[in-house]
């Protein structure tokens, strides 16, 4: 691949990457919705920290990276975090649903400092094996279309984490924008519905790691039930 080609298909990745269904898109959203662009900024950073960390440790510890994706313990760990971010937007959900029951508007909430949104963006990210894995693709498939040139690679995944984090600011103040068309019970909804989402994920995540634990994979097991 020539260096067009590199960096024509990380642009490619970074933006299909930012758009990818999952626990971190779901929760950035919402979090640019109902905390502010500043939250949801700080959020993505840890993500992208995260992202950076799996990166530099795929390249240079490949077989070791390869091995903690077979780990039923890490689904394990990464499924009750997300689990419990579920529960603590649920949670808070019903706290603003309460205030704008008994007062029809939702006080001014208290929004969490800096640090706590990165550290929450690190370990969402962190903790999903998912995440992991498809990096560790990433990394296979690039090392063999550039014959493993290592300026190639590090081209290549430097575009793809900046068009990554480009257009998840567009999207940030996208959201954020939206945000003043909607109404309080609709973004209590909104942060409801993220939770639930993410307490399935957690759950999903957790059967997982069981069943491969138990010898078994949740892809077999669901072709075998249809």
């Amino acid at each position: 691949m020539s260096v067009t080609e590199v960096i024509l298909a990380a642009l490619i990745l970074g933006v299909t990457l930012s758009f990818m269904i999952g626990p971190v898109f779901l929760l950035l959203m919402e979090i640019a919705m109902n905390k502010g662009a500043k939250s949801a900024l700080a959020f993505d950073a840890g993500v992208i920290l995260a992202d950076i960390l799996f990166i530099i440790a795929i390249l240079y510890s490949s077989s070791f990276m390869k091995n903690m994706t077979h780990m039923s313990w890490v689904y394990g760990i990464g499924g009750l975090v997300i689990l419990a971010y579920g529960i603590y937007n649920i949670r808070a959900a019903k706290k603003k649903k309460l205030h704008l029951l008994e007062e029809d508007e939702l006080p001014e909430m208290k929004t969490a400092g800096i640090g706590v949104y990165i550290t929450k963006g690190f370990f969402m990210n962190f903790l999903n094996v998912g995440v992991l894995a498809f990096w560790l693709a990433s990394v296979v498939v690039m090392r063999s279309s550039v014959d493993n040139d290592p300026e190639l690679l590090k081209i290549y995944f430097i575009v793809t984490v900046a068009a990554y984090v480009l257009t998840d600011v567009v999207k940030i103040f996208s959201a954020r924008k939206l945000q003043q068309y909607l109404t309080d019970a609709f973004l209590v909804k909104i942060e409801k519905a993220v939770g639930i989402i993410l307490i399935a994920f957690g759950i999903l995540m957790i059967i997982r790691g069981i069943l491969q634990h138990l010898g078994y994979s949740l892809e077999n097991l669901i072709e075998s039930l249809l």
